[in-house]
């Protein structure tokens, strides 16, 4: 009962069973020499993240889970976001080492299969010559949409089943190893028409022990709320709203705090507003003011004057009598 439940809401964990299979394929010391950061976008409860960060595939684990109380659960193992991979933003592209992807078995809205989607989405995540480990159903990897894409975008394509028996019966699911290739790459790569059973395998095709080292992730953050989110800020905004509509109308400013919490839009307004001047934290004044930058250039018919502002937030320090600018 507990698997239908988890498959009717299009998740399936991916069976510790299988991680040993990973090891054939990769160098187990390759995380511990080179900078490899490892991304599941569909991260569950961590599972993926622990096992490459214990096992020294990876050095470190990022991940992004839409379910609250799984996500919580995987941060213990890597940096892990709360939400949608539509909704993430990650800086720069092209930064991650390997993408580990179990993606939700079903169809969108529109009907499309998500398996091919949550792909296409992450796949930009990925470094060229990074590698790809891509957990989905067999009769999605026998999909001429799929197979078409994927010769295109990935080489060096390796696709298993999982180990005979109760665990390739339960889901039915393959596991396909693949590199991504660089754009400039035209050539259609093979993509096996069969598929063996994992378990069978004595010693896989390749092993690749050249992953590309990873970038430093700047930005790595959800977009947006999630439906949960939102029912716990909508809570706790009605108990500003009841204590703000007792207070007078001088203490109301200092009770009463946004309902959502504020973004980088809304605090550079904020702070171009002046209504920082003058605020006292602890110990410390913020004085907020502007800087003229006059910027002067000719054209052959006339000189042109340009001036520009630029805000700048100063912070007194009263205990060490010094001051500080904010960029």
């Amino acid at each position: 009962m507990r698997l239908a439940a988890q498959a009717k809401a299009g998740f399936y964990p991916t069976p510790v069973e299988i991680l040993s299979y990973f090891e054939k394929l990769l160098n187990r010391e390759l995380g511990k020499e080179k900078k490899i950061y490892l991304l599941d976008p569909c991260c569950g409860d961590g599972r993926i993240l622990r096992d490459f960060k214990l096992k020294g595939f990876a050095t470190q684990c990022y991940g992004i889970e839409l379910d609250t109380e799984r996500a919580n659960e995987s941060r213990f193992y890597g940096r892990v976001l709360c939400g949608s991979i539509f909704d993430t933003i990650i800086r720069p592209l092209n930064s991650f080492s390997i993408l580990f992807l179990n993606p939700p078995y079903d169809n969108d809205k529109e009907g499309k299969r998500m398996e091919i989607t949550f792909l296409k989405h992450a796949h930009k995540w990925l470094k060229t010559d990074g590698l790809l480990i891509y957990l989905v159903p067999e009769h999605i990897m026998q999909r001429k949409d799929l197979r078409t894409w994927m010769s295109l975008h990935y080489r060096d394509i390796q696709c298993y089943r999982f180990p005979e028996g109760e665990l390739f019966n339960q889901f039915k699911q393959v596991a396909l190893f693949a590199i991504k290739k660089d754009d400039k790459e035209l050539k259609s790569s093979e993509i096996p028409e069969t598929f063996e059973y994992i378990d069978r395998i004595k010693e896989f095709p390749f092993k690749y022990d050249n992953l590309p080292e990873s970038d430093e992730i700047h930005v790595f953050e959800i977009q947006g709320l999630t439906d949960e989110e939102i029912i716990n800020y909508k809570r706790t905004a009605l108990e500003n709203i009841k204590k703000a509509t007792e207070l007078q109308l001088p203490d109301i400013k200092k009770h009463f705090s946004p309902i959502f919490p504020l973004r980088k839009g809304h605090l550079l307004a904020y702070i171009t507003s002046g209504a920082l001047n003058g605020i006292m934290v602890g110990d410390k004044v913020i004085k907020s003011f502007s800087i003229r930058n006059r910027i002067e250039f000719e054209t052959e018919e006339e000189v042109i004057i340009k001036d520009t502002y630029q805000t700048v937030l100063r912070v007194l320090d009263l205990t060490k009598e010094a001051w500080y600018d904010v960029k």
